[in-house]
């Protein structure tokens, strides 16, 4: 994983290896990610209600990471995200025409 923080910006982690990330079954697109080419990881909602910057990156961000490759890790056998959150709008699943 690579951490990138500007004191300008908010952090922001992206897996680098594997890349890419494997996918679930009948998957096309990895869960709570910004951006699936870079895997750039959503930890936090980006309106500043879950992390500022009067917070510690070692006590937040980085324990959410390894808290994201857990769940991707049930994810990868199930297909379910046990994660919780709210899927970026660009990424959210497609609902089936039932």
């Amino acid at each position: 994983m690579k951490l990138v923080y500007q004191i300008t910006d908010k952090p922001k982690i992206y897996v680098t290896k594997p890349k890419p990330l494997a996918l679930a079954i009948d998957e096309t697109k990895l869960p709570h990610c910004y951006d699936q080419k870079l895997q750039y990881l959503c930890l936090y909602y980006p309106d500043g209600t879950e992390w500022n910057k009067s917070m510690l990156i070692a006590t937040t961000i980085i324990p959410w990471a390894y808290e994201w490759l857990y769940h991707y890790e049930i994810w990868l056998g199930t297909g379910e995200w046990t994660g919780g959150g709210v899927h970026p709008i660009k990424n959210r699943p497609k609902v089936s025409d039932k």
